[in-house]
């Protein structure tokens, strides 16, 4: 019997695990938080982190390069007085009835457009498709025909409104729009012909809207950023 106990003594018994209870669940890492990236807004033109670039902080900025610059190479104020001119032709051609048709946009739109496929194939004698052109513009068909669009328009509200204005200038009419229309049966863009298109006279779209600012017809308010105010206040 002790021999078989000093037996057991000798032998080495193999360590056996402690019991344990069900396994503690391991919290995750968080990961990377997600910020919420609102788009840019009316008067946002960039973001930079967390700063915001508005329309007010590049019109001042473009002020201060102005200053530095001749007055016949500026920009701002320039662009600022030519929107304004537009806004005295859109306003003066509602109040005489003036309104370019759809047919007649179409017509001078079609007829520039026809010019420029015939300067490029001119200019690259035929080595660039008018596609290829486009596309170095960064433009298609659909969006280069808005753009003449926006500016044929223009141009067509110019060669009535403006010499309608200095004919009648000081002589009110009882009928504003109808003495307009009759005026405007004269040859024009309705045969169909651009070629017959009123011309310009020698005064220039800058001088009618001086003339038509001073007349005190239309309230104004000029509010630049870096001239008149500080930008975003």
């Amino acid at each position: 019997m002790l021999a078989l106990v000093s037996g057991f003594v000798g032998c080495s018994v193999a360590p056996q695990p402690a019991l344990r209870g069900p396994a503690t669940p391991v919290e995750p890492l968080p990961g990377p938080v997600t910020r919420v990236v609102l788009p840019l807004t009316v008067n946002q033109v960039a973001r930079v982190g967390n700063r915001i670039i508005t329309a007010e902080d590049l019109i001042a900025r473009y002020y201060d390069m102005d200053q530095s610059r001749s007055s016949e190479t500026r920009v701002l104020e320039p662009q600022l007085e030519y929107l304004s001119g537009i806004a005295l032709l859109e306003l003066e051609a509602d109040r005489i009835g003036c309104v370019i048709s759809a047919e007649e946009l179409q017509i001078e739109v079609d007829s520039k457009i026809s010019g420029f496929k015939s300067s490029v194939h001119s200019k690259y004698e035929g080595g660039q498709s008018w596609e290829e052109w486009l596309a170095q513009q960064g433009m298609n068909e659909a969006s280069f025909r808005r753009y003449i669009e926006k500016r044929v328009r223009i141009v067509l509200l110019k060669s009535f409104v403006v010499p309608y204005y200095f004919e009648f200038e000081g002589l009110p009419a009882i009928d504003e729009k109808a003495r307009f229309l009759q005026w405007r049966k004269r040859p024009h863009l309705s045969d169909g012909n651009p070629a017959t298109q009123i011309p310009l006279p020698d005064w220039t779209f800058e001088k009618w809207a001086r003339c038509v600012a001073a007349n005190g017809a239309y309230a104004s308010e000029r509010r630049l950023p870096g001239l008149d105010v500080e930008p975003n206040k």
